[in-house]
């Protein structure tokens, strides 16, 4: 906060001292980042020996000069001017396990990295490598070449340059910065702050879920040509990484807010999401230039048979009144290609025999003819073709299917998904699995076993299954007064927690060009702070299923209330 201080009184005057003052904190390096009007207007790291506070006034001055090139108002704006501030704790030498993969075996947004050779010493701070979606692999070849003066230097084996006398570190940071202009800057960690596992509650799982609902239905293309919704967005720099969504993403978008209508009570927030999924179907039967087919794709055909008949659950008269959705009928004949002679094609992904499955079940509730090669025949065969320990993979949409061929009776399937649960809870994150600068991470799923977990936005795709088995017996007995529900549902809140840590919140905003249209976003990863439709539309139908599930159970009690 000191050092924060003393930042902030240089940018309000616009320049540092000619000399660092004495009373600086020492640190071992400094980065110093300054926005305006979204973007970054001075940047600048030093690193130094730990035992004076010379980096931070150099960073200072290095960024000051920046900005003060950059706008010749910046004595008018600089109130107007955002600051970040990182300040890094002793250099601890990478071991060789580390050198051997750097992006494996350190934190990103936590861990910083730096290089030395002689007597140049430089750094890549964790929220510099956070802003520039790269990791620590890549930061030490940038760091190799910026003291090489080539930046080829860096891509020969760490070991080697080792030999050549490049000694290589690692380092945490203590992270400042206003997350808007005018506000008090607040501590971050990984360039957030992580959200409470008792901030889940009920009425913070609607909250999130009204929030991605408008934000997938403000993404809708806004010309007149039927291209659905935007794609990827990229929040560092405000800007559409693509201009429209794949048919794939198109149509989880509009499941997702079919989903979520089927959540909400009768009202303007179920009927916009109705409208934007209806638009969303709509569009995606008409192909304009520059456009993907879904019909030459099994996925998205997949895909849109299964929101189609989720729609259509909604609206039972959508098919018989809009021409337009009854185009997207003719996928049909793209799945149905799938198959030769009752089983799936050799050539058929086994990544997608759930999806598949899924969207045959769908195709037999919109009156497709699928009675020579019945939906419980695909499913069957998803479960036989996919190993026990790879069932995960096929969520959420095997999941769903089983649970619909179902009706209201027991499912089939249901030791084959306890096992899956099962499998995904003994890889859930919990805080005992983690050193408090990771904390963050918890409740997250990863299926590996490297030394560092990397929990993204993919283990929302079992979590969407799971929200849905909280409410069949078969699968999840008992009530929330006890039985299996009680433990089932405090696990889905701790990977909830992850769910809403992906969610963008204020505290992230200091990286953003654009705050606002970025708050609520769900990111790639903690890491990665790229938003797709896809990532945000399985968060939404996992919200929503848990959201139907807690109205199931509160019904049970004869304590729900809307």
């Amino acid at each position: 906060m000191d050092a924060y201080r003393a930042l902030r009184g240089w940018v309000r005057s616009v320049q540092a001292p000619s000399e660092p003052p004495p009373e600086l904190p020492a640190c071992s390096g400094a980065s110093v980042v300054l926005m305006l009007d979204g973007k970054v207007i001075g940047r600048a790291s030093r690193m130094g020996e730990g035992d004076s506070g010379e980096p931070l006034w150099r960073a200072a001055r290095g960024a000051l000069a920046q900005a003060n090139a950059a706008r010749a108002d910046l004595r008018e704006r600089a109130p107007d001017i955002r600051i970040s501030l990182e300040l890094a704790s002793p250099l601890i030498p990478l071991t060789d396990d580390e050198l051997r993969a750097p992006a494996l075996t350190l934190s990103p947004g936590i861990d910083g990295v730096a290089v030395r050779r002689a007597d140049r010493l430089r750094g890549a701070f964790p929220g510099e490598i956070l802003r520039r979606n790269t990791d620590a692999a890549r930061a030490i070849v940038a760091l190799v070449g910026e003291i090489a003066g080539d930046a080829t230097a860096g891509l020969e084996p760490l070991a080697t340059l080792k030999d050549r006398g490049y000694v290589f570190y690692r380092f945490r940071a203590s992270h400042i910065a206003q997350p808007a202009p005018h506000e008090a800057a607040i501590f971050l960690q990984r360039a957030g702050r992580p959200f409470p596992r008792s901030g889940m509650t009920f009425a913070e799982i609607n909250r999130l879920a009204d929030a991605l609902a408008e934000r997938l239905a403000g993404s809708m293309w806004p010309g007149v040509e039927p291209m659905g919704v935007t794609g990827a967005y990229d929040p560092l720099l405000d800007r559409q990484i693509e201009p429209h969504a794949s048919p794939l993403e198109q149509a989880l978008v509009a499941l997702a807010l079919t989903k979520y209508a089927q959540a909400r009570a009768p009202g303007e927030r179920r009927s916009e999401a109705l409208r934007c999924a209806r638009q969303i179907l709509e569009d995606l039967a008409v192909v304009t230039g520059g456009e993907l087919d879904p019909a030459q794709d099994l996925g998205a055909s997949a895909a849109a048979i299964v929101a189609l008949a989720a729609y259509q659950r909604a609206d039972p008269a959508s098919l018989r009144s809009n021409e337009r959705l009854r185009r997207l009928l003719a996928l049909w004949d793209t799945l149905a290609g799938a198959r030769e002679g009752g089983a799936f094609r050799e050539d058929v992904p086994g990544g997608a025999l759930g999806l598949l499955a899924c969207a045959a079940v769908s195709a037999r509730a919109l009156g497709l003819p699928v009675e020579n090669d019945p939906p419980e025949a695909w499913v069957v065969e998803a479960y036989r073709r996919t190993p026990p320990e790879l069932l995960v993979g096929q969520m959420p949409w095997l999941g769903w299917a089983s649970v619909e061929l179902a009706g209201d009776g027991a499912v089939d399937a249901a030791e084959a998904l306890r096992l899956m649960r099962q499998l995904v809870w003994e890889h859930q994150l919990g805080l005992s699995d983690l050193d408090p600068w990771n904390e963050d991470l918890a409740g997250g799923i990863v299926f590996t076993k490297g030394p560092n977990p990397l929990p993204t936005w993919q283990a929302l795709r079992p979590l969407a299954c799971i929200a849905t088995m909280l409410r069949r017996p078969s699968l999840t007995p008992g009530t929330l007064e006890g039985g299996e529900v009680p433990g089932e549902l405090a696990r889905l809140l701790d990977s909830l927690r992850f769910v809403r840590e992906l969610a963008a919140d204020r505290a992230d905003g200091h990286m953003y060009a654009h705050p606002a249209r970025a708050i609520d976003g769900v990111r790639n990863a903690l890491w990665d702070q790229t938003m797709t439709p896809g990532a945000s539309a399985m968060a939404l139908m996992t919200l929503s299923e848990t959201i139907l599930s807690l109205r199931h159970e509160l019904d049970e009690l004869g304590e729900f209330r809307e």
